[in-house]
């Protein structure tokens, strides 16, 4: 639970000091863990493939964001897939620390 509470603080802290573009592809990275930590939970026991599978469905969806953005006039942002990678990170971690 410690654990949980500190990573809520730095979050919180260093969010003010993101770019809301940045902030925008955590959270969406963040719910696109969680959700396919949820939608794996009765076909797949093991919790480690559940985590480096929903992270890995994040790191898909960022880099065919940033092709659209590119295939629409802007530019292919590795920055951008990062964050959303890392919100995978987080919100897989913490669905799976409160799956049973």
């Amino acid at each position: 639970m410690k654990y949980l509470i500190i990573m809520l603080l730095i979050s919180s802290i260093c969010f003010g000091q993101i770019a809301e573009d940045k902030q925008k592809h955590f959270v969406a990275g963040s719910v696109i863990g969680g959700v396919s930590i949820l939608m794996m939970n009765k076909k797949v026991k093991n919790k480690k493939t559940k985590f480096w599978v929903a992270v890995g469905t994040s790191l898909v969806a960022g880099v065919l964001k940033e092709t659209y953005d590119k295939n629409n006039g802007g530019k292919f942002d590795w920055e951008d897939v990062g964050y959303t990678v890392g919100g995978g990170i987080v919100g897989s971690f913490t669905i799976n620390l409160f799956n049973k």
